[in-house]
C-alpha cells in the first residue's frame, strides 16, 4: 500500500460525552487543530458507550466552540452508524480471522487465576481485559452451533492468526517513519459483542477511514491499541492513516486525568473566568510539567 505524505491533512478529534472535557481533551483538541494546517478538523462523537448522555454532548460541543475548535464538516456520531460498523463485523468474520466467544467475565476470572495470570486494568477502553483464549479451542462446527441456538457469544478477533497471515503489525508515524506496533499488552480483542453490538476498535478503525483520517492524533495511552487497528484496516482493506500518539496532560500530584476520578473540567475554569487562551496555557503548562 502505498503512503502519500499529507500536506493539509485531514484530522479528527473523537470525544465520549459520559462526562465533561478536562484539560487532557483541551490539549488533544488543540493539537489536533495545530497539527491540521489548513487542513480539516473533524469532530466525531463516539457515543456508543452504554455511559454517554446527551447533556454531556451539549456541554462538550458549547466547550469546544468556547475553545475555538469549531469542525470544517457536520459532526460524526457514532450512535447513528451501525449498519456501516455491521457491514464490516460481517466481512471480519467472513475472513476466517474471527471466532465466537461464550465465556462470561466470571469464566475469563476464574481461569485466569487459575493459569496464575489475574486480571489487570488497561487502565482505558483500549485494549480490555486480559483473555486466555479459552474458545479459541472450541471445533468451528460447535461454535456454529451454539451461536445457530442463540447462546449469548462475543466476537473476538485471533490475533495469532491474522498476524500469520498479514504479518507483524507496523505503522507511520507522523513524520512517515514506518514503527514496529507492539501486540504484547493485547488479548484478541472483541470486536462484537452482546451490550454494545459494536467495539471501539471496530468503529475507530471504519470510522478513521470513512472520513478519511490521514493523521490520527490521540494520547499515549491508546498506542498499545495502533497493532490492533492496524490489523483490521488490513483485514478490511482500508486506507492506511499515519499515527501521532501524544503525551498526557497529568494532574498536579502526577495521576492520569479522568472524568472518573473527579478531574476538573472546562466548565470550571470557564465559571472562574479564564480565558480559552489560559485554558490551553495551563494545559501545555500542566503537560510540560508532567513530562519533565
Amino acid at each position: 500500500m502505498g503512503f502519500t505524505l499529507w500536506i493539509v491533512p485531514r484530522v479528527r478529534f473523537a470525544p465520549s460525552p459520559t462526562g465533561h472535557l478536562h484539560l487532557g481533551h483541551a490539549y488533544s483538541a488543540w493539537r489536533n487543530w495545530q497539527e491540521k494546517g489548513d487542513g480539516s478538523f473533524l469532530l466525531r462523537i463516539e457515543d456508543i458507550d452504554a455511559r454517554s448522555k446527551p447533556e454531556f454532548e451539549v456541554d462538550l460541543l458549547e466547550d469546544l466552540a468556547w475553545l475555538g475548535f469549531e469542525p470544517s464538516e457536520d459532526v460524526v456520531r457514532q450512535s447513528s452508524r451501525g449498519a456501516l460498523y455491521g457491514k464490516a463485523l460481517d466481512q471480519l468474520k467472513q475472513s476466517g480471522l474471527m471466532y465466537p466467544c461464550f465465556c462470561s467475565r466470571k469464566q475469563i476470572k476464574e481461569e485466569l487465576e487459575r493459569l496464575g495470570s489475574a486480571p489487570q486494568s488497561d487502565g482505558v477502553m483500549s485494549l480490555g481485559s486480559p483473555y486466555p483464549g479459552t474458545c479459541k479451542k472450541i471445533v468451528a462446527k460447535s461454535a456454529r452451533n451454539r451461536v445457530n441456538i442463540g447462546e449469548p457469544h462475543v466476537w473476538r478477533l485471533d490475533l495469532a492468526a491474522a498476524v500469520a497471515r498479514y504479518g507483524a503489525p507496523s505503522f507511520l508515524s507522523a513524520d512517515g517513519v514506518r514503527t514496529p506496533a507492539a501486540l504484547d499488552q493485547a488479548s484478541d480483542p472483541i470486536l462484537g459483542r452482546r451490550d454494545t453490538p459494536f467495539s471501539y476498535h471496530l468503529c475507530c478503525v471504519v470510522d478513521d477511514a470513512d472520513q478519511g483520517i490521514e493523521l490520527v492524533i490521540r494520547g499515549r495511552d491508546l498506542l498499545p491499541a495502533v497493532g490492533i487497528h492496524r490489523l483490521i484496516q488490513q483485514i478490511l482493506g482500508l486506507a492506511e492513516p499515519r499515527y501521532l500518539h501524544h503525551p498526557l496532560v497529568l494532574s498536579e500530584s502526577g495521576e492520569r486525568l479522568s472524568k472518573r476520578t473527579g478531574a476538573r473540567s472546562i466548565r470550571e475554569y470557564r465559571r472562574e473566568a479564564l480565558t480559552p487562551d489560559q485554558v490551553i496555557q495551563k494545559a501545555i503548562s500542566q503537560l510540560e510539567s508532567s513530562v519533565d
